[in-house]
């Protein structure tokens, strides 16, 4: 599987704590104990108690294990990718902040070729509290966009629906922005930002190289009607909207049917079904049928968005292959040629991913950051 949709991972074994992984961030290991087993909801519940199964111990004993088994944390890792079969990310380093620096890192723990993303918030949020202009900043995505390819990257990221929503002005003008910005007020920064995707969509039409767009639900600070893929429609009617790769992550949930209806409208438009493995695991069978009983199966993507914990990977992997197994064995008895489904899930699974981020090109776009040999006691 190439995970298409992952963020860094703890380069050390830290004490394991399910609770780092939340989407309410004013309750994020809010005071509670360090005591690993919370199971407040049930997909936390459901993390450990397969987990558990995995370590092949009781719930309750769950944290001497892992304590025990990460002693060896570079081969805890990788049993963990193996076992789950994941032998490719595509990483976001955009966050946790500054975990660009440790890339060689993640590839050497996981034992995956890890090939790169450039977020472009990051280079945003950074010239503006420098005070750089409109101009400035512009000039400086498209440089950065330019030369992405020869720095390795192998597509782009925005989390734009988190800053100011994804009803992206097409009109959006360099002197609208800069007067916006003298203005201030909340959306202070909206028609500098739809400026920036305009620019970003360009480039990914030029260069070949994916955008993927944050749609849907993600943490608390969110504002979750901003995000419904539905409202990039007008941006997407634009020269550079028709032709750049894109990619809707989150398959838009809870907008799943209008995030598929788009991946199914135009053929330039995909979707993944990453985050909601972690967040939202006993309904994932039904997401995925909705996702797939709309989009062509050639422009869906699987992928986990997990981060910080590497069983996190483990579960979000397991848990979408598991919902993916409901709907084919459902598919199949509805009467689909089992051919097809073969082809289907090689291609959600592994060949969308590698021909859309060209990860088998040799000229710099797409190459991997190449990982550590695999030991043979990995498992």
């Amino acid at each position: 599987m190439i995970d298409h949709h992952a963020h860094p991972f703890d380069r050390e074994p830290g004490p394991f704590r399910p609770t780092r992984l939340a989407i309410d961030l004013d309750d994020l290991d809010g005071g509670r104990p360090a005591a690993p087993v919370r199971p407040d909801t049930v997909w936390r519940a459901l993390f450990v108690s397969r987990l558990a199964r995995w370590f092949d111990v009781p719930v309750e004993e769950l944290p001497a294990a892992r304590k025990q088994r990460v002693v060896d944390y570079q081969a805890h890792v990788r049993r963990l990718f193996a076992d789950a079969g994941i032998d490719e990310l595509v990483l976001d380093p955009g966050w946790p902040p500054g975990s660009e620096r440790y890339v060689e890192d993640f590839a050497r723990l996981s034992g995956c070729a890890v090939h790169l993303l450039w977020r472009v918030e990051p280079l945003i949020d950074d010239m503006l509290d420098r005070g750089a202009s409109v101009d400035q900043i512009v000039a400086e995505v498209d440089e950065h966009i330019g030369s992405a390819g020869e720095h390795g990257f192998c597509g782009f990221k925005t989390v734009i629906a988190y800053r100011t929503g994804l009803a992206i002005d097409p009109d959006a003008t360099a002197a609208g922005a800069e007067s916006a910005l003298r203005h201030g007020g909340p959306l202070a920064s909206k028609a500098l930002r739809d400026l920036v995707l305009q620019r970003l969509l360009a480039g990914a039409a030029d260069t070949g190289l994916p955008v993927q767009i944050h749609t849907g639900f993600g943490d608390s600070d969110l504002r979750l009607g901003r995000a419904n893929p539905t409202l990039l429609e007008d941006v997407l009617d634009t020269p550079a909207g028709r032709h750049a790769p894109i990619v809707l992550l989150h398959s838009g949930f809870p907008y799943q049917d209008e995030a598929s209806y788009l991946a199914a409208a135009r053929s330039n438009v995909h979707v993944d079904v990453s985050l909601v493995n972690l967040f939202a695991p006993s309904n994932l069978a039904d997401g995925v049928r909705r996702v797939v009983g709309v989009a062509p199966v050639d422009r869906v993507l699987f992928g986990t968005d997990a981060y910080l914990l590497p069983e996190a990977f483990w579960f979000a992997a397991v848990m979408l292959q598991e919902a993916w197994q409901v709907v084919r064995d459902g598919l199949l008895a509805q009467g689909m040629d089992p051919g097809w489904m073969v082809d289907a899930e090689r291609a959600m699974f592994d060949g969308n991913a590698r021909r859309l981020y060209r990860l088998d090109r040799g000229d710099g776009a797409g190459s991997p950051t190449s990982p550590a040999p695999r030991e043979a006691d990995d498992g």
